[in-house]
């Protein structure tokens, strides 16, 4: 109704608002109609309070400039707030590092800043970030993990080192004979090998090559990724007259054996002598198996200054 003006006082009277109680004071009261009905407004003479929902049906306008905000306090109360000195959920941004924050900028902060891993304090399970596109989402990558990719991937060519040692030395004899290596530093079974006198993988040589047991106790060494890989002996002998000395890089294929390379040494004297072998091969369908095969004419002695190494090269990046 637009007025009450002509109306009759008991056809109107229950359109009109009135305090529930008493004259309006201190104290917050209920609105009522004149009915008596509760409506979702309190009044006091310096509050206003609603039981019910606030509902805007106008457009509201919008700031991108305006820093100040509406907020309910624990007991209700709008109360405003300045969210450029005072940003929800704290009075202040606190950053962990490496995240740095200044005012209201938030980055990682320099390299240079955070404490520095070392090749000789960085160890195989420290982790880096990093987004996994097929998921769309972060994960981590170990050290050894990424090493191991990275050389075995193809994507990149990393040269890694596969160093073997004879387990002992040996006399040899007339026939051909596989040299048997140490254990690979590290291992579990035993604990007791070292670098100095074991076998050692360099970078992420674990990997692809490994000692196998053929006719003796680690005397093959697999091939187990598809890759080139290069493979030098060196090779020491003791004699005591002037045998004839062969040495060869033998892979020990079920399928098709094949000396890969051969070198016969005559001595023409007592005494130590070297052998020096390189050969390449390029593994197509992996595993293989190669062997250091040793023969003399009369009895030599094989020193532990021998080494067998086989390098990953890596497959070719075109």
């Amino acid at each position: 109704m637009a007025t009450l003006s002509g109306t009759k006082i008991k056809d109107t009277f229950s359109l009109l608002l009135k305090m529930a109680t008493s004259a309006a004071s201190s104290a917050e009261q209920v609105v009522q109609d004149g009915a008596g009905n509760n409506t979702a407004l309190k009044l006091s003479t310096d509050t206003v309070e609603s039981t019910g929902d606030f509902k805007c049906t106008g457009t509201v306008s919008t700031s991108t400039t305006d820093v100040s905000a509406l907020m309910l306090s624990s007991t209700g109360v709008f109360v405003q707030r300045n969210l450029s000195t005072n940003p929800i959920g704290t009075t202040s941004v606190t950053a962990n590092s490496p995240v740095g924050a200044t005012g209201s900028t938030i980055g990682l902060l320099a390299a240079s800043s955070l404490s520095q891993l070392t090749e000789s304090t960085a160890a195989t399970t420290d982790k880096f970030l990093i987004y996994d596109q097929s998921a769309s989402a972060y994960k981590y990558i170990t050290l050894v993990d990424l090493s191991d990719f990275v050389v075995n991937s193809g994507a990149t060519v990393v040269p890694n080192l596969f160093l073997a040692r004879p387990e002992a030395t040996s006399s040899i004899g007339t026939a051909n004979t596989f040299v048997g290596f140490a254990e690979t530093n590290g291992q579990l079974s035993t604990g007791s090998t070292s670098a100095a006198t074991s076998c050692v993988a360099f970078g992420g040589a674990s990997a692809s090559v490994t000692t196998v047991d053929a006719v003796g106790i680690r005397d093959n060494l697999r091939l187990s990724v598809a890759s080139m890989y290069e493979i030098k002996a060196s090779v020491e002998y003791i004699t005591s007259g002037t045998p004839t000395i062969t040495t060869q890089i033998f892979l020990n294929d079920a399928a098709s054996p094949e000396v890969l390379m051969n070198n016969k040494l005559v001595t023409t004297a007592a005494g130590t002598y070297t052998v020096n072998l390189t050969y390449y091969l390029y593994v197509t369908t992996a595993p293989k198996d190669i062997a250091l095969r040793v023969s003399s004419t009369t009895a030599a002695t094989l020193t532990k200054q021998t080494s067998f190494t086989v390098t990953n090269l890596g497959n070719a990046v075109t």
